[in-house]
């Protein structure tokens, strides 16, 4: 006699069964650490790194010996002496008469070019003119004497130059 056709015959296979029930207690699992909060097997906050037993930190000392800010005046800038390799520089717009006229119309403040006239670097230069402050991208220098330039141009053609020496040891 021949089997019939509408009789369905089921098997089931030990290692998908394994498998399914694994995922199922892993998802129960995430339900319940879901609801009461669980602590289990988890990451650990990482203590910042103590460089001896006495808790002192450490700091990179490369990146504290190459970068340095320099503030500038618009009065005669003394020379600087740095160990840096590369310096920024930050400070007010200068001339005074031209600053105050740029707040006008007239006399509009259209460029701020810094240049290390040494090795020819032509920083960027980033100015807020609501507080009539301006900062440069780190400029690198040459061992030796370095003659940054500052130069302001303002609407109609007024500049504004001054020239800093940076002695970099």
């Amino acid at each position: 006699m021949a089997p019939s056709r509408n009789s369905r015959s089921y098997k089931i296979n030990p290692v998908e069964v394994a498998i399914f029930s694994i995922v199922t207690l892993i998802f129960f699992n995430s339900i319940y650490n879901l609801f009461y909060d669980h602590k289990g097997i988890g990451p650990t906050a990482l203590a910042p790194f103590t460089g001896s037993a006495t808790g002192e930190s450490r700091a990179p000392a490369a990146a504290s010996q190459s970068f340095q800010n320099i503030e500038i005046r618009c009065a005669a800038t003394a020379d600087q002496e740095v160990n840096a390799a590369k310096v920024r520089l930050a400070g007010p717009l200068c001339d005074p008469k031209h600053v105050a006229e740029a707040k006008s119309e007239s006399s509009k403040l259209l460029k701020t070019q810094v240049l290390n006239m040494t090795n020819k670097f032509s920083a960027t230069v980033f100015t807020d003119l609501s507080s009539d402050r301006f900062s440069t991208d780190y400029i690198p220098l040459n061992p030796g004497k370095n003659t940054i330039q500052l130069e302001f141009t303002f609407e109609g053609g007024k500049t504004f130059t001054q020239t800093l020496s940076v002695q970099k040891n």
